[in-house]
């Protein structure tokens, strides 16, 4: 059975190269992804401790990518460079793994600033990477709702999906 990316719950098992969090099923990922700025399933992080955290948690088991199944979290960041076009092979790996079904169109990555700006790199699903062009611009505040798909040495990699202006 197909459920929303939204709902499951996760179990860790480490495995040789790649520590992975688990689901018991699929997780389906079809329809408008883009459609959870507001959605109450994303829980609000603030991203520059959960990027302190990942980076602390993935260096317990020596830089081992930590897959987390595409858990929702929504945060608050400055774009610092407009979406553009690059390969994202791991992230497909990453959601073959989560059992993301079907998989996302991901082909662009962007940088945002944290709070306290430190400046990290996200995946962007195609179309939300189209509105970005056309709605955004360097140096705006935005809302935006990702997946958590995997933590790495550098800190969380986050799949965003959709973004609103942040009214401050």
């Amino acid at each position: 059975m197909n459920t929303p990316l939204s709902h499951f719950f996760c179990y860790t098992l480490v495995l040789s190269t790649t520590i992975l969090c688990g689901c018991d099923r699929a997780v389906d990922a079809s329809a408008e992804v883009s459609t959870h700025a507001l959605d109450a399933s994303f829980k609000t992080i603030e991203l520059d401790p959960f990027i302190k955290q990942e980076v602390k948690t993935v260096a317990k088991f020596e830089g081992k990518k930590l897959i987390k199944m595409a858990v929702p979290v929504r945060f608050v960041a400055t774009v610092k460079q407009e979406p553009r076009e690059k390969e994202a092979s791991y992230i497909y790996t990453a959601l073959e793994i989560a059992k993301v079904v079907p998989l996302p169109n991901v082909d662009h990555q962007m940088f945002i600033e944290t709070a306290e700006k430190k400046i990290i790199s996200v995946y962007v699903e195609h179309h939300v990477a189209q509105r970005f062009l056309t709605e955004t611009q360097p140096g705006d505040s935005l809302q935006f709702s990702a997946y958590h798909v995997y933590s790495f040495a550098k800190g969380p990699a986050l799949l965003v999906t959709d973004f609103a202006l942040n009214a401050q």
